[in-house]
């Protein structure tokens, strides 16, 4: 048992190293000011009054949650604190920003969801570098052609 403490201890739970996450930080407010600002526009998005971004590297990927109007993400990061793409904080805000809004209300399926968040961050905001998902275009969906529209387009599909 103290073999398996000792390596879940040194190698499973020791503290990330922040320097690269540090690094990336004033690329990714100009981002995330831009996007806030562009997201403000859209009728059905909910902001939250604060996000926080939680570095971990136990996890399979990207997640999020909220509540009491904060909203909190968990970026999966290697063990040297890199991850893949700033885009993907921007891409959990407007997962929980859709959630309630068009999500839930609209019982969207999660390649719908997805598809939505994709076309949101690839189209709308035009996100450097954002690459869509594989495996989560949906044929209902392929006709939003403004982004003011999504829950009149969704709720006819």
């Amino acid at each position: 048992m103290k073999k398996y403490f000792k390596i879940f201890k040194n190698e499973i739970y020791k503290p990330i190293d922040l320097t690269y996450i540090k690094s990336k930080l004033p690329q990714i407010n100009i981002m995330f000011n831009d996007t806030i600002d562009k997201l403000k526009k859209l009728k059905y998005f909910k902001l939250f009054s604060k996000y926080f971004v939680y570095p971990v590297f136990y996890s399979s990927g990207e997640s999020y949650r909220f509540s009491n109007n904060i909203g909190i993400i968990y970026l999966k990061v290697n063990n040297k604190g890199k991850f893949n793409k700033s885009t993907t904080i921007i891409h959990e805000i407007v997962h929980m920003g859709i959630e309630n809004t068009i999500v839930k209300k609209y019982n969207l399926s999660h390649s719908e969801k997805e598809h939505v968040v994709d076309m949101i961050c690839s189209e709308y905001l035009k996100l450097h570098k954002y690459k869509i998902q594989k495996g989560y275009i949906s044929n209902n969906l392929s006709s939003i052609l403004t982004y003011d529209n999504i829950p009149t387009i969704i709720k006819k599909k």
